[in-house]
């Protein structure tokens, strides 16, 4: 620490130097340069004019070089100030995991405030929960109040994820009876929910016993927002189901599974690996449960469906962890940077992979002629689940048509 911090300060002599100077070169008053005299037959006339526009040009380059030389200045003279800032501004990281709300198409989380709703200490589930795993309070704290604060905001940080993927599949929850999916479907969705409900309430327990503050999930502002907002949502369809079970269910919900079995692997904390094993083998069954969505979408519009998750975009982006002691860092469960990188790029690749069999495996059923939605034909979104509501009106018609002509033979 002591060395990095010396570095650091030689760094910001050097900068600070060179700052100073690219300043005051800046500032420096500079005398006109001569003008080579020249006999100007009208003065008012074209001559005056073409030197006034050239005095302007050169007065205009100068002011804009010294305000560019003393914002460089102030730049090199001034990061250590913005460095400490950001550090000392709490966890600068971005460690999205697992299914994402979205309003608008932008992801939000609850704000982290003071309470004790969301907290199981003293509870008749905590005593319950303790009979199976290591209950939070058996956390060792001894720990530097820097890395105890980083560790607690991770965990707070996780919290706050979890509680938003509840209104996430609640949502998820009511575009699937929009569109007439089956009973199994939504009853794992809300089966998820409670998961999710789970994973938070540990996560906040695991935060408070790090931190010893009781911290709370906030209103989610920008939900209300969308609810008195008309039109705030994408006309809803089978294809925007299935590429949104892809990307935030099969993609980000396998990636938080596989981070977090990575975490419990590596955890000492009896109480961290117990969550982390938990909130694994859950995610794990939202992913799956992403696949299944994917699947019944496929067999309502195979056509529409097909091309749009033939479009889609993958991307392995691994979420930011937070940096530090590894060693200190994973006997708390969490993953670092790299290995962080590695899981989001196999599993992007696994996705892909079971989605090209996925895919090819319908294009194989649509070009043998089986099932519904073949050919790419439109199939409508709003359906009740009969699979006669899956015949289409000029089909009903060529149907009748070809059995009169049966019963005239």
């Amino acid at each position: 620490m002591e060395a990095a911090l010396l570095v650091v300060v030689l760094l910001w002599l050097g900068t600070g130097y060179v700052g100073v100077k690219v300043i005051q070169r800046s500032t420096r008053r500079r005398a006109d340069e001569p003008i080579p005299t020249a006999r100007v037959t009208n003065a008012g006339g074209a001559e005056y004019a073409y030197q006034k526009s050239a005095d302007l040009a050169k007065r205009s380059s100068r002011k804009i070089g010294k305000g560019l030389g003393i914002s460089i200045g102030l730049v090199l003279i001034s990061w250590p100030v913005l460095l400490i800032i950001w550090v000392f501004s709490g966890p600068g990281w971005d460690m999205q995991m697992g299914r994402k709300l979205r309003v608008r198409g932008r992801e939000v989380l609850p704000p982290a405030v003071r309470g004790d709703g969301w907290s199981t200490v003293g509870t008749e589930h905590a005593s319950a929960s303790a009979a199976e795993h290591a209950p939070p309070s058996s956390l060792d704290i001894a720990l530097p109040t820097r890395e105890r604060d980083v560790i607690a905001g991770y965990w707070l940080l996780a919290a706050r994820m979890e509680h938003a993927s509840v209104p996430a599949f609640s949502r998820l929850s009511l575009q699937l009876a929009a569109l007439g999916a089956p009973a199994r479907l939504l009853r794992a969705t809300h089966i998820a929910a409670l998961d999710e409900i789970r994973h938070a309430e540990t996560c906040f327990d695991i935060a408070r016993a790090l931190s010893g503050e009781a911290y709370d999930a906030g209103p989610i502002a920008e939900l209300a927002d969308e609810s008195r907002t008309t039109n705030a949502s994408p006309r809803l369809s089978l294809s925007t189901l299935a590429v949104e079970s892809l990307v935030d269910g099969c993609l980000a919900e396998g990636i938080a599974a596989d981070i977090a079995a990575h975490g419990a692997e590596i955890a000492t904390e009896p109480a961290i690996r117990d969550a982390l094993a938990m909130i694994a083998r859950d995610e794990a069954a939202h992913a799956e449960l992403a696949w299944t969505v994917i699947a019944w979408c496929l067999e309502v519009d195979r056509g529409h469906v097909g091309a749009a998750l033939h479009g889609a975009r993958l991307d392995a982006a691994a979420p930011t962890m937070p940096s530090g002691d590894r060693a200190t860092l994973a006997r708390y469960g969490i993953v670092s940077a790299s290995e962080s990188a590695r899981i989001a790029t196999d599993r992007c690749g696994a996705v892909r992979e079971r989605l090209a069999a996925l895919t090819a495996s319908c294009t194989r059923l649509a070009v043998a002629g089986h099932g519904t939605g073949h050919r790419g034909r439109r199939v409508p979104d709003r359906l009740a689940g009969d699979r006669r509501d899956l015949v289409l009106p000029h089909e009903s018609r060529l149907r009748r048509l070809l059995d009169r002509a049966q019963s005239l033979r």
